[in-house]
């Protein structure tokens, strides 16, 4: 499984050309070397991390929308003593504001929380699926060294018992005559 497993989580960058995978030596492969391919080259743990930068630039967008974008105001009015019409036009920025959180701020952070949240959960359930796999790899690998030393063992026995069961019989000597 963890063979299949590392295989699968061997994906590709963002980018146009596939990345090349490392290459891993399953004889000296250790758990931490396991994990770490795995949580480098993870499909899902990609996913959520482009999730979580994507959550963080709205945040960001909305703080800076928020806090740079003045308010426009437009006024038009009529002088009946002079006879004009006026346009007037007026930008102001508004510095209380600036330190205000509105709804749409919280709501973009808590968007951006929540991703995060789940990136560490994705990568906490990849770690854990990496262990499992690869202490059940251990197991089979102690499995088969476990089969092989009784079939060995198996092997010398029947073949000592071969020996022991072979009737030895004294030499009989038979007249003629």
């Amino acid at each position: 499984t963890l063979i299949l497993l590392l295989l699968s989580v061997g994906g590709y960058a963002a980018s146009d050309t596939p990345e090349e995978p490392e290459t891993l030596s399953f004889d000296t492969l250790t758990l931490d070397q396991a994990i770490a391919f795995a949580l480098a080259h993870a499909p899902a743990i990609q996913e959520a991390s482009l999730t979580v930068a994507l959550a963080e630039l709205d945040l960001k967008r909305t703080q800076l929308w928020k806090r740079l974008i003045p308010s426009l105001t437009v006024h038009q009015g009529y002088n009946p003593i002079v006879g004009e019409s006026r346009l007037g036009i007026g930008l102001s920025l508004d510095f209380n504001r600036i330190w205000e959180e509105d709804d749409q701020a919280k709501r973009s952070k808590l968007k951006w929380l929540n991703t995060e949240m789940y990136r560490k959960t994705v990568q906490n359930r990849v770690i854990l699926s990496v262990t499992q796999s690869y202490y059940d790899w251990v197991a089979a690998q102690k499995q088969v060294e476990l089969l092989l030393d009784q079939l060995s063992t198996s092997s010398q026995s029947s073949i000592f018992n071969r020996q022991s069961t072979i009737p030895m019989t004294a030499p009989t000597h038979t007249s003629f005559g």
